[in-house]
């Protein structure tokens, strides 16, 4: 099965937006939407951004130490006061 990142999409941008919310399985259907919305709202730019990669990194993997008792004498000296 392939993953939602792994799938190429379009998405629409207005200029000074922080947020872009749809994704559009194409070209022609991003640019239909930058025109609606740029007909409803006269003077604001729409811009069609294209996905060009996606990134995913695994989650790294966590190992359980053993831990062992302090010998006689083993102290630990962090420098810290206290």
């Amino acid at each position: 099965m392939t993953e939602p990142a792994e799938l190429k999409f379009w998405m629409v941008w207005r200029e000074g937006s922080m947020s872009m919310v749809v994704q559009h399985s194409s070209h022609k259907c991003a640019l239909k939407e930058a025109e609606r919305l740029a007909k409803n709202n006269p003077g604001k730019v729409f811009f069609v951004m294209s996905a060009t990669a996606a990134v995913v990194a695994d989650h790294p993997k966590a190992r359980q130490l053993k831990l062992r008792y302090r010998t006689r004498g083993e102290l630990i000296d962090d420098e810290i006061p206290f």
